[in-house]
């Protein structure tokens, strides 16, 4: 059995626009939530039997982040420019969990 540990994953978002200050805020709120829901929802690899039925949720991959917070800024009539992802200074297109990882978000940075 390996322990438990969390690697954070920082992200950041260039270009949110919408239709208000306000709005934006709202927005950059409700981006977080979803973020950090996502990231404590990812599992480690190493699942029990032969098959993983979808979604897989053991990989972090910048098109899925980019997915959930371009969906959040639509919500608020908002648009992104671009997300980019790392963790531990590394920029992230596609990242697999391993056995005993889980992952977190950490530092959101807003261009």
């Amino acid at each position: 059995m390996w322990p438990i540990t969390r690697t954070a994953f920082d992200i950041e978002i260039s270009e949110l626009t919408t239709d208000s200050d306000e709005i934006t805020e709202a927005a950059k709120t409700a981006i977080q939530n979803g973020l950090t829901e996502f990231f404590y929802d990812r599992e480690p690899s190493g699942q029990v039997g032969y098959t993983v039925l979808p979604p897989k949720k053991d990989v972090v991959s910048q098109m899925e982040v980019g997915g959930i917070v371009s969906r959040i800024a639509a919500g608020y009539n908002g648009s992104i420019g671009s997300i980019s992802i790392s963790t531990g200074g590394v920029d992230v297109e596609v990242y697999p969990l391993q056995e005993g990882e889980k992952a977190k978000l950490g530092t959101l940075t807003w261009n």
